[in-house]
C-alpha cells in the first residue's frame, strides 16, 4: 500500500518532470519562422531531477527521432520519466508526432506506466481546427489491461494554428531571443486547455553543469499571463505545482535547457527547491541533417 512518505516523493519526482516538460512554450500569435533549426533527429538529452540541489529524485530522458503517423513520415519526439521511492515507482512516457512540412503538432501521448497507470492523449485536427482529448477511464492493475481498455472521448475544443503540445513546445523557445529584456507571450495544450504564459530573458552569466560542461547561459522566466484573471494564474502556478514563477537556464548557444528550477509547497513549513538539471546530450545522429525551419499556422 502507498504510504504518505510514497505519495510525498511521488509528486515530487512528478513536479521535476513537469518543470522540465514546460520549460519552453509555443509563440501564440504572431509567430515568425525560426532563422536556425529547431532539433535534430537523433538530439537525446539526459538531466537528473533533485530538491535543495543535491537529493535525487530521478531521471528524465527527451529524444528526437524518425516515425509513421497515419501512414506519413513524421518526426517523433519521445520523453520519459523514472524515479523509484520504496515501494512507488515514476514512469510517465510523453510522445510527440509532429508533421515534416508545417512542422505543426499531429497527435500527443501521455503514458504512466509505474505504479500508477494512466493514459491520454490530443489529437490535433488541423483541418477542422480542433483538439480531441481522449483518454483511457477507469483504474488499471496492468500495463496490459490499460492498453486493452477502449478510448474514451472527453472533449473538443478550438484550436488555432500556433498551438502545439506541451512536449513539442520544448522546442520553438530556443529562439525567444539572446539578451536580457527579450520577451515574449506564448501558450501551449495541457489535456483540452490552452494556457497562456509570458517568457522572458532576465538574466545572463556563465554556469557550470557538473560532468555537462561549462556555458555560456540566458536565464529565462516563465509566468502566467493572466492579469485581468488572477484566479486563472493562481492555476497555472498550481498546474505546475509551483509557487511563483519558474526559472529556466538554457545555453546560449544551442539553447539546450540546462537548469529548471523551481519552489514546491508541500506543506505550510517544507518549501523545497525541486530542480532539473542537465547531465549527457547528443545533439544529432551520425548522417543526420536538421530539418528546415518550418512555419506554423
Amino acid at each position: 500500500m502507498e504510504t504518505n512518505t510514497d505519495t510525498l516523493m511521488a509528486r515530487i519526482l512528478f513536479i521535476a518532470v513537469l518543470l522540465f516538460c514546460v520549460a519552453s512554450i509555443v509563440p501564440q500569435e504572431g509567430y515568425a519562422a525560426p532563422q536556425s533549426p529547431l532539433f535534430s533527429v537523433g538530439e537525446r538529452l539526459h538531466y537528473r531531477g533533485y530538491i535543495y540541489g543535491w537529493i535525487p529524485v530521478g531521471d528524465a530522458w527527451f529524444e528526437v527521432n524518425r516515425d509513421v503517423y497515419r501512414g506519413i513520415s513524421v518526426y517523433r519526439f519521445d520523453a520519459r520519466a523514472l524515479g523509484r521511492y520504496l515501494i512507488y515507482t515514476l514512469d510517465i512516457r510523453l510522445s510527440s508526432f509532429v508533421g515534416p512540412n508545417r512542422l505543426r503538432s499531429l497527435a500527443f501521448r501521455r503514458r504512466e506506466v509505474g505504479t500508477e497507470k494512466r493514459e491520454y492523449k490530443v489529437i490535433f485536427d488541423r483541418k477542422n481546427q480542433q483538439g480531441i482529448y481522449r483518454r483511457k477511464p477507469g483504474t488499471f492493475t496492468s500495463v496490459e489491461e490499460m492498453d486493452a481498455a477502449p478510448w474514451e472521448t472527453r472533449s473538443k475544443f478550438p484550436l488555432s494554428g500556433e498551438v502545439n503540445d506541451i512536449l513539442y513546445t520544448l522546442y520553438f523557445a530556443r529562439n525567444i531571443g539572446d539578451k536580457v529584456g527579450d520577451k515574449r507571450y506564448y501558450s501551449f495544450v495541457e489535456k483540452d486547455y490552452i494556457w497562456k504564459a509570458l517568457v522572458s530573458i532576465t538574466d545572463e552569466k556563465r554556469i557550470t553543469i557538473g560532468r555537462a560542461g561549462t556555458f555560456d547561459a540566458l536565464k529565462i522566466a516563465i509566468e502566467p499571463d493572466y492579469r485581468d484573471q488572477p484566479e486563472i494564474g493562481e492555476n497555472f502556478s498550481g498546474l505546475f505545482g509551483v509557487q511563483g514563477s519558474l526559472e529556466l537556464w538554457v545555453d546560449k548557444k544551442t539553447r539546450i535547457p540546462l537548469i529548471v528550477r523551481g519552489v514546491v509547497p508541500f506543506t505550510y513549513l517544507f518549501h523545497p527547491t525541486v530542480s532539473v538539471i542537465l547531465r549527457d546530450s547528443t545533439l544529432s545522429a551520425p548522417g543526420e541533417a536538421p530539418p528546415p525551419a518550418g512555419v506554423s499556422g
